[in-house]
């Protein structure tokens, strides 16, 4: 369902409050905090669970607003984590060799929770040679798991395929400062 036909909740909450579990790139918030200053405004609000208030989508936008552009509110989409996001499509990392056979044997063993632990663990790899490798998909119950226990994945490890990233709701940057 799209987000033009559902009831949608956008809270102004503060940074703090929200569970972030990637790592942000630099570059690419001062880009989006330099975009922001432009036009004034965010034009996307941040998406994340009701229930545990892990950061969904907007990692870097909520880096630029809170780290970068000091803000003390950011606009949220609150969803229901379960229901509401159809998919979470994995990125391939890179890892060390010996991190990837354990995470395949830990994929073998169905430990999804283990295998992402060990990506944040383990990212980025020490110097030396590294393996691409391509988890499984997450299951929203590790990715809440991996926010609660603070433990970041690598920028743009996991993109997840929800209604709410189509909402255009512009938020004027006075009202987040």
């Amino acid at each position: 369902m799209e987000a033009a036909h559902r009831s949608v909740e956008v809270a102004l909450l503060p940074p703090a409050a929200l569970r972030p579990h990637e790592r942000v790139t630099p570059a690419r918030a001062a880009g989006l905090a330099a975009s922001i200053l432009q036009t004034r405004a965010l034009r996307r609000p941040l998406i994340a669970d009701r229930a545990s208030l892990t950061l969904i989508d907007g990692h870097h936008r909520l880096h630029a607003l809170s780290r970068l552009l000091g803000a003390r509110r950011v606009p949220v989409v609150l969803v229901d984590y379960e229901r509401d996001v159809e998919e979470i499509e994995p990125s391939t990392v890179s890892l060390s060799p010996a991190a990837a056979r354990l995470a395949a044997r830990l994929e073998a063993r169905g430990d999804l929770l283990g295998v992402y632990t060990l990506i944040a663990e383990s990212t980025p790899p020490p110097p030396g040679p590294t393996v691409a490798y391509k988890p499984p998909p997450p299951t929203p119950r590790v990715i809440v798991e991996l926010a609660r226990r603070g433990l970041l994945l690598p920028p743009k490890t996991t993109i997840h395929k929800t209604w709410a990233k189509s909402l255009v709701r512009p938020t004027p940057l006075d009202l987040l400062l």
